[in-house]
């Protein structure tokens, strides 16, 4: 566990703007449209959920099928050749149509040609399911060498020590529960029993326990923002970390209220 001051993750200055899933406010979400759309639009970092295929590759996919494709099911249900068959887009619009689901591997090659880490969100139906992804995502960290640019988070916490087994280093991103998020103490036990730099939590978080994680040395991520008040909220508790389904309108509020040093990043 790193201390207060050692943690590279700690922003004392501004929160990091991190990408909900790309720009899906506007975007089909998980799809490499949405992800390169929130970087243009001056995402620090992008964050995007994983799931095993029956085949063993690794699918950007927050849920069911139905939610966000054309399918139905659930991708481990089904090969990648399948999988790459359905339209990601359709369902959010007529000009969406034809989207695709993409690798893992096609993500992080976006988020590295742009030099922007990448938090991989491992989902599954059961724990163990979760962990079987959690050590195909390390494998594949490890293969490529980005440990140092790659986070991954989940709610099934035995997924980050199956991980480590394969990549010991990599920062882990446990969500915190609703229950546990209104103890401090335990929140804090929590990270450190993880050996987890970062937390994550809906934005509701007690200022109370952001104060003590912060005091451990853990960093605070939040999704969940639906509105200005809420952005407001959660930079004035000294958060580290904002997710966004809309980059734009986070970064509009940041900027106001923790100005960055230098120059914005170009829109285009």
């Amino acid at each position: 566990m790193d201390g207060p001051d050692t943690n590279p993750w700690r922003r004392t200055l501004r929160p990091l703007v991190i990408a909900h899933r790309g720009q899906s406010a506007q975007v089909p979400e998980n799809t490499l449209d949405s992800f390169a759309r929130a970087m243009e639009l001056g995402a620090e970092l992008i964050e995007g959920d994983v799931q095993l295929s029956r085949d063993g590759r690794l699918a950007m996919m927050h849920g069911t099928l139905e939610q966000s494709t054309n399918g139905s099911g659930y991708a481990g249900d089904f090969t990648w050749d399948q999988l790459e068959q359905l339209d990601a887009g359709g369902f959010f619009g007529p000009e969406f149509a034809g989207l695709r689901i993409p690798s893992l591997e096609a993500v992080m090659d976006l988020a590295r040609d742009r030099d922007v880490p990448v938090c991989i969100d491992v989902k599954g139906r059961t724990p163990s399911d979760a962990a079987a992804a959690a050590v195909a995502v390390a494998d594949l960290i490890r293969s490529r060498a980005e440990g140092d640019r790659t986070l991954m988070n989940c709610f099934h916490y035995d997924a980050f020590p199956a991980a480590r087994r394969i990549l010991p280093g990599i920062d882990v991103v446990p969500d915190v529960t609703a229950e546990m998020s209104d103890d401090p103490i335990a929140t804090v036990e929590l990270a450190r029993a993880l050996g987890a730099p970062i937390t994550m939590h809906h934005a509701d978080m007690p200022t109370s326990t952001v104060s003590a994680l912060h005091g451990a040395g853990v960093a605070v991520w939040v999704w969940g923002v639906k509105d200005e008040a809420s952005i407001v909220r959660s930079v004035s508790q000294g958060v580290d970390g904002i997710l966004s389904q809309d980059v734009a309108a986070l970064v509009e509020v940041v900027d106001r209220l923790r100005p960055r040093v230098g120059p914005a990043p170009a829109v285009t």
